[in-house]
């Protein structure tokens, strides 16, 4: 977020936004949040403090997309900034989604037309072709860059998607809630919400 988005941020908007995120943190302690034991916490949303953090590109959600979105941004250049509302790899439906697929044309007995009508045959007709077909296309890449990574080197998911992302120094908030996006001029500028273990309210500007 650049200085005259800065600007263009009202002193209410910046109120609304660190109010929002309090008030959810204020039903923690209720309950509300998840009805995970570990996750409930004594927070006093009148004691919330605010934090402010930067990047080029932040990332909401540490499951798959999150990972691959986090690499190739920092691989491309970018600060990138990685928001969790739990640990790394598990948390979501992350953790109930362990299988990797991948479709090998060399090593396939059927072709990629009959792997596509397999599936939406299966599916009874639920699935998108053309999502399945580029899913196939591209799985085995995508599977060859995560061994690379380190990804298959732990049986513990945390381990797993933790590699990459330590290896590269990118830069990561675990168990923070996220309230709200931020929208100036009509596209995403950032997100905001509440730190899990922290009386904390964080604001995060980004520019993508």
């Amino acid at each position: 977020m650049n200085e005259n988005t800065n600007k263009a941020m009202s002193r209410r908007r910046f109120i609304g936004l660190t109010g929002s995120a309090a008030g959810m943190a204020a039903m923690v302690p209720m309950g509300l949040s998840s009805g995970w034991a570990n996750n409930q916490r004594d927070l006093d949303s009148a004691n919330m403090n605010l934090h402010e953090e930067l990047s080029d590109v932040l990332v909401i959600g540490g499951g798959m997309a999150g990972l691959f979105a986090a690499v190739k941004a920092h691989d491309a250049g970018a600060r990138v900034l990685m928001v969790s509302k739990g640990r790394l790899g598990s948390s979501g439906q992350t953790p109930f989604a362990k299988g990797i697929f991948a479709y090998d044309p060399e090593k396939e007995d059927m072709s990629l037309d009959e792997f596509v009508e397999e599936v939406s045959l299966s599916a009874m007709g639920t699935n998108n072709p053309v999502y399945t077909r580029q899913m196939a296309e591209h799985s085995l890449a995508r599977v060859k860059e995560l061994r690379e990574w380190g990804f298959f080197e732990s049986p513990l998911y945390n381990n797993s998607f933790s590699k990459p992302i330590k290896d590269r120094g990118i830069a990561l908030r675990e168990r923070v809630m996220i309230t709200n996006l931020i929208k100036e001029n009509g596209r995403i500028a950032g997100a905001a919400g509440f730190s899990l273990d922290e009386e904390k309210v964080i604001v995060f500007q980004a520019k993508s």
